[in-house]
């Protein structure tokens, strides 16, 4: 589990508040605002789908770094929760400005990424029940 959290350090790097000082139509600082970050150019996203056992991913989870980066850290899931297919996680982590777009499809029956997050939902139920029995048995 702690070889996640490093890859995760890693891979997605803290944010920070927006700077707010300076002229926001020619972009140029005001005096006293310090460097403005090269993490405001890393894009943003957001996973859509159902909280993950573990703490793994959590719903409406902030994403930052690049889709391969991202992509890449959370199919190690898949080592930890077999029963998770990271195929359909990977569907519903999308971009900042589609969240609203895929919420609203989310919650449209019939469409792909209601599909998506009911698989999740039921992977989800999977992995708990056989952790359930797992720690059952061990008693």
């Amino acid at each position: 589990m702690a070889k996640l959290d490093e890859k995760a350090a890693a891979a997605m790097p803290e944010t920070e508040a927006p700077k707010t000082n300076g002229d926001p139509q020619t972009g140029k600082a005001a005096a006293g605002s310090g460097e403005v970050s090269a993490a405001r150019d890393v894009p943003t996203y957001v996973y859509a789908g159902p909280s993950l056992p573990g703490g793994l991913l959590k719903c409406n989870a902030i994403l930052k770094g690049t889709l391969e980066e991202i992509k890449a850290y959370y199919a190690e899931i898949s080592a930890n929760y077999p029963e998770i297919e990271y195929t359909a996680i990977a569907k519903l982590i999308v971009p900042v400005s589609k969240l609203a777009i895929t919420r609203k499809n989310i919650e449209e029956t019939g469409n792909l990424a209601n599909k998506y997050y009911a698989d999740i939902e039921g992977m989800v139920l999977e992995a708990r029940k056989k952790q359930a029995e797992k720690n059952g048995g061990a008693k």
